[in-house]
Order: structure tokens, then sequence, then C-alpha cells
């Protein structure tokens, strides 16, 4: 009989001054060399479930009642000198959000060596090339070039596999996963569940994975766990949930999955064009002593000779893997990052190369929703605050008017106005997610740039929030640049769709000839779909 590795048993918390508990009353089991996966809406407790385990909620003044059974000890009556030895070793965890754990003043292979010897007695020799070999085998290009970058020089799913390497290479005996593809396209996605598959099989490690995306849960789980308002609704094995699932909840979430299917092809009716990009490149220095595969003479090619057009109320989206280019292209638009070559035009005013005060000024028609949106808030300020700040920025209004305009916008994004007072903290992923794109539409802008915006979503919001767009195409005839390694959500939303790969567009087509897809690297994404 297969024994257990970690029980749960009637496992309550509750934040200080909480109305009411984040997990109520919470029990499974996680047999040993199993996967068990945890799905739910946002804001449902999965994160703070798994977060209890290695002592992580201690600055949050949480009470936990219940335990939590790791080998026969009770984690939760663990000392904190008695966690950190655990930590690492027995348990590791990879977060959400890899960016905000990672020291961006600090190189990559620095990081990555002292984590590696802060729980092994080697050389910084040795540590060093472990890391090489465990970035090469998450398919990362040039793992030389990666220990020399800084966290803020890659892209936020090549510091999402950074920061799953470094929890991997140990083989911990259980692996704790909060949310670790949701930065990820398709293909990596697809590489790195094949890799933690792998990892159980050859290091006899366990998984508890939160996950948004009930697609992975019913590829890669043996268990899963759903959970709504911290509460457990139910808990079986894959099949018994996926295919004969007992709470209406679940019968909800598997509705609401997009799945890829052929579609007529969309007319284009509007011929205004709002944002036309003409052979736009980017090039970044590098330093004198690092080389890459795409760099000529230094320089890395991030993007090459892009062009395309998004016209009124239409939606273009951009997809490929990690590292093709999509997010710089994000940035040049909105003057974040300047253009190296090329031409940008936003409706029909050439803003390639305008000054502060004039970008200041557009930036009120361009706005930019972020992969991560704890990028967007300071931790000090309220999320009323945070809301009315577009509104007395501009001078649209006054600071009472203000208020209320933000309520309507936490209401069009379904949270309450009582979310006015909270911190960001406070708050899920998802709920993070759904404010800042509440601030974007604060100013009525006439070009939306979203950029993995539902990455961290579990698949109700997600769906929620891709009928808010869709919405406001509809009423408002809002441009839209979607961002995305999500290929049937990109079908769903986008009229037209590039495919990008090393900063290059390799495939053009229109939302219906997706599945007709007939480059190479294009068919190679959509076989990642159907791999997960």
């Amino acid at each position: 009989m297969q024994s257990n590795l970690l029980e749960l048993n009637h496992v309550t918390i509750t934040y200080q001054n909480a109305e009411t508990p984040a997990v109520k009353d919470i029990s499974f089991r996680i047999p040993e060399e199993s996967i068990v996966c945890i799905v739910g809406e946002s804001g449902s407790g999965k994160s703070t479930l798994i977060r209890s385990l290695p002592g992580l909620l201690t600055e949050q003044n949480a009470v936990i009642d219940g335990e939590a059974l790791f080998k026969g000890q009770n984690l939760y009556l663990l000392k904190e000198k008695q966690l950190q030895d655990i930590r690492g070793n027995s348990i590791s965890m990879i977060f959400q959000d890899a960016g905000q754990y990672m020291d961006g003043k600090r190189k990559i292979g620095y990081q990555f060596v002292e984590s590696i010897r802060s729980h092994r007695k080697i050389g910084k020799k040795q540590a060093c090339e472990m890391a090489k070999k465990m970035l090469a085998s998450l398919s990362m290009k040039d793992p030389e070039r990666i220990m020399n970058a800084y966290p803020f020089e890659l892209s936020g799913g090549m510091r999402q596999r950074i920061a799953i390497a470094m929890a991997m290479i140990l083989a911990p005996d259980l692996l704790l996963a909060d949310e670790p593809t949701s930065a990820l396209d398709v293909s990596i996605q697809a590489q790195v569940v094949q890799l933690m598959m792998e990892m159980r099989e050859q290091f006899h490690t366990s998984i508890l994975m939160v996950t948004h995306n009930i697609g992975v849960a019913a590829h890669m789980a043996d268990y899963i766990a759903v959970m709504k308002q911290g509460i457990l609704q139910e808990f079986g094995t894959r099949d018994e949930v996926i295919l004969h699932p007992k709470s209406e909840y679940t019968r909800q979430i598997l509705a609401a999955v997009p799945t890829l299917r052929a579609i007529e092809t969309k007319q284009d009716i509007s011929k205004t064009s709002v944002l036309a990009v003409r052979d736009v490149s980017k090039r970044f220095r590098l330093g004198r002593n690092i080389r890459c595969r795409s760099a000529d003479n230094y320089q890395l090619i991030a993007v090459k000779q892009v062009s395309f057009e998004i016209a009124k109320g239409k939606c273009l989206a951009l997809v490929g893997e990690s590292g093709s280019g999509k997010s710089t292209i994000a940035r040049m638009i909105t003057g974040i990052v300047p253009v190296s070559e090329g031409n940008i035009f936003f409706m029909g005013q050439d803003v390639t190369h305008l000054g502060y005060e004039p970008w200041r000024q557009l930036r009120r028609s361009i706005q930019l929703v972020f992969q991560d949106p704890m990028d967007a808030f300071s931790p000090r300020m309220k999320i009323g605050t945070f809301l009315c700040e577009p509104y007395v920025n501009y001078k649209i209004c006054s600071k009472k008017e203000a208020k209320l305009h933000a309520v309507k916008l936490l209401e069009k994004v379904e949270l309450k106005a009582s979310y006015m007072e909270k911190y960001p903290h406070e708050l899920s992923g998802g709920e993070l997610q759904r404010v800042v794109i509440a601030r974007a539409l604060a100013v009525h802008p006439k070009l939306l740039i979203c950029d993995e915006i539902t990455s961290a979503l579990d698949a109700t919001t997600q769906k929620e929030i891709i009928d808010l767009l869709l919405q406001l195409r509809k009423d408002e005839q809002l441009a839209l640049l979607f961002i995305s390694h999500d290929l049937a959500l990109v079908q769903r939303i986008a009229d037209h769709i590039l495919v990008m790969k090393d900063g290059t567009v390799v495939e053009e087509l229109e939302s219906g000839e997706l599945l007709q897809a007939k480059h190479e690297y294009s068919q190679k994404l959509l076989q990642a779909v159907y791999n997960i």
C-alpha cells in the first residue's frame, strides 16, 4: 500500500483582522511519488494553503489550526531553524512570480550558485556547472549569457524557468509549485510539465502544485483538489474529477476552459488604422565579454524588422516562446524602450522619437497592462488611491469624483467597493490583475496593450476578463494588442495573429486559419497545446 508523504488534517488559516478564514477545514493526502494539483478561482485559498507548509505566512500574522504531517512531523509546530533545514533540501518551492524573489542587483549566476551552495558543500565552479546544465535541460539558449545577465534583462518567462531550475536542482522529496507555468508559453510550459513529471520518476519526488490551468492538471496530476472560497469542493483521482465531477463548481471550471477549434475567418470591416508598426528592430548592447547566438558585435537582436497594423475596434495577437521579442515590441510602442530602427505610427502620427512630455500625454491614449500585476503597485498605496491616480494625474476630475469613478471601475471588473481600502498584498494574483486592467480603462484609451494579462488567472476569471475586453472592443471600438502564449485564448479574442520566433515574424494568420498554420514553428506551438 502506498504511504503518504504529506497529510493535511483539518487545516484552517485565518489572516489577522480578516472576517472569514482564507482556508477552511481542508483535509487531503499526498501519497509518495504522486502529483497533486490544486485548482480553483483566484482568492480561493490555494496559494495560502501551499505557502503555509514551508512556514511562509509568518510575516502576515496568519493563525493556523490543524496539522500538516510531513514524514510524520507537523510542519506547523516546527521552529524557524527546523524549517530552514527542511526548505530547499526536503521541500522546495516554485513561486508564481519569480521576478519578485530575485535580487535585481545581482546576476543570475551569482544567485543560482549561492542557492546551491547554501544547501550543498561544494565549490563555486562545480555549482556553476550544475546550474548551466540545469538551464540547458530547460531548453534555455546560451546558459553562459543567462548566468551573466541581471533579472531585469530577461523576459518574465525566462525568469520563471530559472526559478524552476533553482527549485528542482536539489531533487527535493516534496516540490511545492505555486502557478509555476502561468508565465510560460505553451511549448515551454509543455517542456516544464514534462520535466516535472520526469523528476518525479527519476528522484521519486512528490509534487503539490497550484494551477489555474485545468488542462495542465488533467495532463500531469494523479489527484486533483478543487477549492472555492477557502473550502475544498472535491478531491479525487484525475479521472474522477475531470470525467465525473461531483460539484457544480468543478463543472463550471471545466466549461470555462477555452479550446482550439475551426472557425470562419473574420472579415475586416474597419479600415481606420490606430497603430502602424513599420520595419521595427531593437538591439540591446551586451557586455564586451558576452556572446550569444542571436548577437552581432556584442549586440542582442531582440526584434528584427517587424511590421503590422491594428485597426479601430480590432485585435492583433502576438504569440511565440518566451524571449521571442513580444514584450519588447509592446515596450517600444509605449516608448518605454527606444526603437533602434523603423517607425511607429499612432493615429497617423509618427511617435518613434517623441520627447518626454509628448509621450506623457500620449500614454493616456495608449495603455499597457503588464504580465506581472505587482509591478504596477506601490505596496504602501491603497487600491482606491491607485485607481484614482489617473484621474488626478491628467486632471480629468476632482478627487471626490475620482473615487466615484474608481468604484464603478471595480464593479466593471467584478470587484466590490470595499477593495478601495485594501492594500495590494491583501489581494490574490487574479484580483490584482483585474485592478490593473480597471486602471488602464480609467482614461478611455484608444489602444490597449495586454502583455500576458491572463497568465495568472484561473479559467473562470480568465473568461470574465476576455468577455470584458470583447465587450470593450464592441462598445468603445478599442484597438487591442494581445500578447499571450495561450493559443486557444488568442483564437477567441484576436482577428489577426502574428507568430514570432527569435525576434522575427515567421507567420501571419487570420484567427480562423490558426489550425491550418503552415510554418513548422507554428505547428510546433499547436502540437504543444495538445501535449499538455
